[in-house]
């Protein structure tokens, strides 16, 4: 089986649907690790629904953005993690 991973968060949903789309359709066998903070567990199981007869599956792995706040290199005095 090969391995993908992606990050990104709810706001990219279509993007990552459309990287989906477009390495699916050609291919079967792979497992996606999805990185991400807020996409819902309900898009996950309905990406995998289909994803079952090509052998694929789409895994969310969540994380903790609030991790990352006291990392030096990330601090960006116009927004916050």
């Amino acid at each position: 089986m090969k391995t993908l991973v992606l990050c990104a968060n709810y706001d990219k949903i279509a993007q990552v649907e459309t990287i989906l789309k477009s390495i699916y359709i050609n291919n079967e066998g792979i497992k996606t690790y999805i990185i991400n903070s807020d996409i819902s567990h309900e898009w996950f199981v309905n990406i995998n629904h289909f994803l079952e007869n090509i052998t694929s599956e789409v895994v969310d792995k969540k994380i903790d953005l609030n991790r990352f706040n006291d990392l030096p290199e990330l601090k960006d005095t116009t927004r916050s993690l």
